[in-house]
């Protein structure tokens, strides 16, 4: 026979892990993707980790889809499958205007 207070004490040690991690929000945010979007819903600012790849993009929306113009900081480890068999790790900048690479900066170090 129980008393009935098994399923309160899993909600206060539920609730405590959920203030934990609300608090821990409070100085660091761990995901792979953050966007911030303008008041239309379009990106601006994207950070994201894909594959290994770590970027952050600045975007200016286009006048049609396909055509922004952005700013791209990106950054590989050494021995990453996304550097494309150079083993050396791979540090860009690109510049694309209208949706075409209009320059860039890139180096393996």
């Amino acid at each position: 026979m129980t008393d009935g207070t098994e399923g309160i004490d899993n909600v206060d040690a539920r609730l405590r892990r959920v203030e934990a991690a609300l608090a821990e929000m409070r100085t660091e945010v761990r995901t792979e993707r953050v966007r911030v979007v303008d008041r239309t819903g379009r990106d601006r600012i994207v950070g994201e980790v894909t594959g290994d790849t770590a970027e952050l993009r600045v975007l200016v929306p286009g006048t049609a889809p396909g055509y922004s113009t952005r700013v791209a900081l990106f950054a590989t480890p050494a021995g990453s499958p996304d550097t494309i068999g150079d083993p050396k790790p791979f540090l860009g900048l690109g510049i694309m205007v209208n949706g075409q690479l209009d320059s860039g900066i890139y180096s393996t170090m």
